[in-house]
C-alpha cells in the first residue's frame, strides 16, 4: 500500500469544524469543501459547495441526507439576503510565528526543537509556541495535523540513570501526563505525533501493579473456565507482560480497556492440583514487577 493511500483518510478532518471539535469534542459537519480538502468523494461540486447570498433576495436551501440503507432525511432552511452587523467577530490571534502549510517549518524552543514537514497542516495559520524549562507548548488541539511532526528534547543535563526512567509526555487539560512513544538516542529524546498541545519530560520510577481479579490466593478453581489478573501503570503505561503456570509459559490475552489479562483453562491441561501462577509486567521505561499466586484445580 502506498503512503498516499494511508494518509488520504485523514482528510476527513476537513469535513468538520475542527476548531470546535478540538474545544468541545463534538463534530459539526461543514456544508462546503474546505481549501485543504483533497478527498475524491464529490461527484458534482459547484463553487466548493458555497452559496452566494445577495442582498434583498430570498433563498430556500435544501439539505438531503441519506444513509447507506437509502433512508433519506430532508431539511429546508430559509435564507434572507440581509446585511446585519457581525455578532461575533473572528479574532485571529497573531503571533510571531506564521506557518506556511506547503513548506517545512522548524522552531527552536530551547528545551525542544519542533519540525513540521511540508503539508503537515491543511491551512496557513499563526502558531502559538511557548517554552518553559523542560516543557513546550505547541499551539493547541483545535488545529488538525495531517502528517506526523517531530519534537526533539535535549536531555544532555541528565545522567544515564535518570534518562533510563524518563520519557516524553503529553499533558492534558488537567496537566496529567500521558506517555508518548519516545526514541532515545544519545543526548536527545524524540517523538513523532499528529497531536498539537503541551509536551514535557516526565519520569516514572514506579513499577506496574498486578492484582488477581476473579480468584484469591490458594483458592480452588475447579468450576472456573478462566482466571484473570488486573495490571495497571500510573504513568508511562504497560509495555510487555508474560505469564507461566508451574514454570511453563501460558497465553494470557490483554484487554487494555479493562486492564485485564485473561487465561483460558482450555488452552492447557494442568497435570498438578497445586498450580503456581507467575505474571511479570514491564512498563514503557523498564520498571518491572512480578506477582506470584497459588491456586488449586483438579
Amino acid at each position: 500500500m502506498s503512503p498516499s493511500l494511508l494518509v488520504k483518510p485523514r482528510y476527513i478532518n476537513t469535513l468538520i469544524d475542527y476548531y470546535y471539535y478540538g474545544k468541545y469534542r463534538q463534530r459539526i459537519q461543514l456544508l462546503y469543501k474546505a481549501p485543504g480538502n483533497r478527498l475524491s468523494i464529490y461527484n458534482k461540486l459547484e463553487n466548493d459547495g458555497k452559496i452566494v447570498v445577495r442582498e434583498g433576495l430570498s433563498y430556500k436551501v435544501e439539505l438531503l441526507i441519506k444513509d447507506y440503507a437509502g433512508n433519506l432525511t430532508k431539511a429546508i432552511i430559509p435564507v434572507e439576503g440581509k446585511k446585519e452587523p457581525v455578532k461575533v467577530e473572528k479574532n485571529e490571534k497573531k503571533t510571531e510565528n506564521y506557518v506556511i502549510a506547503k513548506k517545512p517549518n522548524n522552531y527552536d524552543l530551547g528545551a525542544a526543537k519542533v519540525y513540521f514537514p511540508s503539508n503537515t497542516f491543511y491551512d496557513d495559520f499563526y502558531i502559538d509556541l511557548k517554552k518553559d524549562d523542560d516543557t513546550v507548548r505547541i499551539h493547541n488541539s483545535r488545529v488538525a495535523a495531517h502528517r506526523n511532526f517531530t519534537i526533539t528534547f535535549d536531555v544532555s543535563k541528565y545522567t544515564e540513570a535518570e534518562k533510563k526512567q524518563m520519557f516524553i509526555a503529553r499533558l492534558n487539560s488537567r496537566l496529567r501526563p500521558s506517555h508518548a512513544s519516545t526514541y532515545k538516542r544519545g543526548t536527545t529524546f524524540t517523538t513523532r505525533t499528529r497531536n498539537l498541545g503541551t509536551y514535557t519530560l516526565a519520569k516514572d520510577t514506579i513499577a506496574p501493579k498486578i492484582q488477581t481479579k476473579n480468584f484469591k490466593e490458594k483458592q480452588w478453581l475447579n468450576n472456573y473456565h478462566y482466571l484473570s489478573v488486573r495490571i495497571t501503570d500510573d504513568l508511562s503505561g504497560i509495555d510487555t507482560y508474560s505469564a507461566t503456570i508451574n514454570g511453563e509459559w501460558i497465553l494470557m490475552e490483554y484487554e487494555p480497556k479493562t486492564n485485564t489479562l485473561t487465561y483460558n483453562f482450555d488452552d492447557v491441561i494442568l497435570d498438578k492440583k497445586e498450580c503456581k501462577l507467575e505474571v511479570t509486567v514491564t512498563d514503557n521505561v523498564g520498571n518491572t514487577n512480578t506477582m506470584t499466586s497459588t491456586f488449586y484445580r483438579k
